[in-house]
């Protein structure tokens, strides 16, 4: 199919579509609705697993102005699985969350700081502090500022 001389989607891609067979960002959502149709609350990131698991068997199609091959999969596979052949596993990956990674817990310390508070592009002042901070990841927080640790012009002295 082309829009202005553009490819947007090769005549298979328009047909796989219309037999069920999405891109995985239509597919998961198309998933999602249906899940909770059934009373499954379902997230994203578990009916991206749940495809991956039953609805990929390699079809690929051109689209965009690129050509490019994007995989699609089947979500009435993904439905069909779950009505005949449920299992605990599929349950749980349909309502998994997507892990966070590198989760920064914040870590509260008394410190003293001494850091450039700029005025103009090229003026400053020196500025000290002594108190309760609070340290998240490369950052500091204090007194309703924060400063990057990695800074250039910032010196810290943990007191406790």
């Amino acid at each position: 199919m082309k829009n202005n001389g553009v490819l947007i989607k090769s005549d298979r891609a328009i047909e796989a579509e219309e037999e069920g067979r999405f891109p995985m960002s239509y597919a998961k959502k198309i998933l999602r609705d249906k899940l909770n149709e059934m009373s499954l609350k379902a997230t994203l990131h578990g009916c991206e697993l749940l495809l991956k698991e039953y609805g990929d068997f390699g079809e690929w199609h051109h689209s965009s102005k690129f050509a490019r091959e994007i995989y699609y999969y089947d979500v009435d596979a993904v439905i069909e699985e779950f009505t005949e052949n449920p299992s605990e596993s599929m349950f749980e990956m349909a309502v998994a969350k997507k892990p966070k990674e590198n989760e920064v817990v914040p870590e509260t310390r008394i410190v003293k700081l001494k850091y450039r508070h700029w005025t103009s592009s090229n003026r400053y002042l020196i500025k000290r502090y002594e108190g309760p901070a609070t340290i998240k990841g490369d950052w500091i927080h204090f007194e309703r500022t924060k400063k990057k640790l990695s800074g250039k012009f910032l010196e810290v002295d943990y007191l406790s």
